[in-house]
């Protein structure tokens, strides 16, 4: 598991030790709770500011987390169904 999702924005993201020391050095996210030694950071989503960076983080450890697959992103067209 790359990373999942709590109650009232709480995010547990899963990183590769190198990336998750950068991150908690960085105070980009706050150290975990439970698992820490799995790699795991918690990241929270407060407000629509906090969106950008949460995603950046999913993101990279989703790409880690897949064997580095790029998964192609499914693109839909307003109004289309």
């Amino acid at each position: 598991m790359f990373m999942h999702i709590h109650g009232h924005g709480h995010c547990d993201i899963r990183l590769p030790r190198d990336v998750q020391q950068q991150i908690l050095a960085a105070g980009k996210a706050r150290r975990h709770r439970w698992a820490p030694e799995a790699g795991y950071v918690t990241f929270l989503v407060r407000d629509e500011l906090d969106l950008e960076p949460a995603m950046e983080l999913i993101s990279m450890s989703h790409q880690h987390f897949n064997g580095g697959q790029n998964i192609p992103r499914i693109e839909t067209t307003a109004g289309s169904e």
